[in-house]
């Protein structure tokens, strides 16, 4: 070949390129050797940040677990007390003297739980036989149509046990104040009055809890303002989030023992998510 023997000429001819030559060949396993231990460092520092992320993402969804058997535990205990419970023991529909007494007391009892619970944003009481709302926050709320939703009917029909509702919409039960139950900014735990009595009410507890309490539990695994975390429910369902809806992703679709950790690169510059379901 006519540029292997040019190529021949050249390095015995001239010092130069053979010089050249050698430094080539002295030069290039270094490179590579060097594109090899950025890439191992890399992938080693990707391994222990994914580890401490998921540390503290454990600790942080402990809070997450413990805040919300702290609320169960206290629906169990407002649900069974016979203080609480006898007070609504009013079938008529219309509100007699001795069920509005009673039901201020209820009302009373409601805010003196939610003033000493710093987690609640609000107890509420469902009355199913005058079908009126006895809240700590907004006080007496008549509401009929409730009987026929399916908040209402999935908790009577669930035997006492808890139903965590998350509100897919905001609505204002008087101006100024948001509706206990339709309230964006908060989730609901909602279980039947009267657990261990035989002939069982129709009467709801709701506790609601802010979302921003949970939100900043998790706020702690955000590095940076452009990171965005995602609490999820065991059926998939998004609690609370810091993303805004416009780029909001779908994650209901992922298994809960898929974990990862991924970069990805939004408008030119980098951008983490993280979900209790994984990292990425």
């Amino acid at each position: 070949m006519k540029w292997l023997r040019a190529f021949r000429n050249k390095f015995s001819g001239s010092i130069q390129v053979r010089l050249t030559c050698y430094f080539i060949v002295i030069l290039l396993p270094l490179i590579l050797f060097s594109m090899y231990a950025n890439a191992r460092s890399q992938r080693i520092l990707e391994q222990e940040l994914g580890e401490r992320t998921m540390s503290a993402m454990s600790s942080a969804l402990n809070y997450v677990d413990m805040t919300m058997d702290g609320l169960k535990n206290l629906s169990t205990l407002l649900s069974t007390d016979r203080n609480l419970t006898s007070r609504l023991k009013h079938n008529e529909d219309q509100l007699t003297p001795d069920a509005l007494y009673d039901f201020s007391q209820v009302m009373l009892q409601l805010v003196n739980i939610t003033a000493i619970n710093p987690n609640l944003s609000g107890v509420t009481v469902y009355h199913g036989s005058s079908r009126r709302m006895l809240s700590s926050r907004i006080g007496s709320l008549y509401r009929p149509e409730a009987l026929t939703e399916k908040w209402y009917t999935d908790v009577v029909h669930s035997s006492g046990a808890y139903s965590l509702y998350l509100p897919d919409h905001h609505e204002e039960a008087l101006t100024g104040w948001a509706d206990p139950v339709y309230n964006e900014e908060q989730i609901v735990l909602m279980q039947r009055m009267d657990l261990y009595s035989r002939d069982r009410d129709t009467n709801v507890l709701m506790l609601s809890v802010p979302k921003r309490l949970l939100l900043g539990y998790l706020m702690s695994l955000v590095p940076s303002k452009a990171s965005q975390v995602y609490l999820l429910d065991d059926a998939g369902r998004l609690i609370v989030t810091n993303a805004p809806k416009e780029q909001r992703v779908d994650l209901s679709d992922r298994k809960e023992e898929q974990s990862m950790i991924q970069r990805r690169s939004i408008r030119n510059r980098g951008r983490c998510k993280f979900s209790p379901t994984g990292l990425f």
